[in-house]
């Protein structure tokens, strides 16, 4: 691969990046939260971390409930906000649902809005987001309810959950309903 047609990848992942992030602070915006231009400090050079690549990533880098972007090789501290989130980490039994419960999705109801999170394994070519599920509710603060649908075909419920935290759920067979029971 030569070297500007990394340059040139690189720049268009940043741009994508940058455009999520302005939808996600737009969104958060009409939600009730205060609309600001994101902030992000670039850290990887700090952690001695100099790749060459042109993959694109989030994860929640430094555990404060917002998503770090990582793109070009270098990883993007964003310093954030003050809205509410909810961080969900599924566990699969091993035997119906695979351990890192990937395929399996979570989804929430908040004021009228459902949001959808699916745990996946890679989002394309050198890319790899946390499997971990991260939820954005802006403003909402009070407690959510979950209906979690397993890759293995069982729908789980967990109820007041409340905002700003990580949850580990792990499938609890005995308990949720199948989906599609075999004959």
């Amino acid at each position: 691969m030569d070297t500007q047609y990394r340059s040139n990848r690189a720049e268009s992942l940043w741009r994508a990046v940058v455009a999520v992030v302005r939808l996600s602070i737009f969104s958060a915006g009409s939600s009730g939260a205060t609309r600001a231009e994101p902030v992000f400090e670039e850290r990887s050079r700090k952690l001695g971390l100099e790749p060459d690549n042109s993959a694109a990533a989030w994860a929640d880098f430094d555990n404060d409930g917002d998503l770090d972007p990582a793109t070009g090789g270098k990883l993007f501290v964003n310093r954030g906000n003050h809205n509410s989130w909810l961080k969900v980490k599924l566990i699969g039994d091993g035997k119906t649902v695979n351990r890192s419960a990937i395929g399996s999705q979570v989804r929430i109801m908040d004021n009228g809005r459902i949001l959808t999170r699916q745990v996946e394994s890679g989002t394309g070519e050198g890319n790899q987001n946390e499997i971990m599920l991260h939820f954005g509710l802006g403003s909402h603060s009070k407690p959510v309810n979950l209906e979690i649908f397993w890759a293995g075909g069982y729908r789980q419920k967990v109820n007041r959950i409340k905002p700003d935290q990580l949850i580990t759920v792990t499938l609890d067979s005995q308990n949720a309903v199948a989906r599609n029971p075999q004959k």
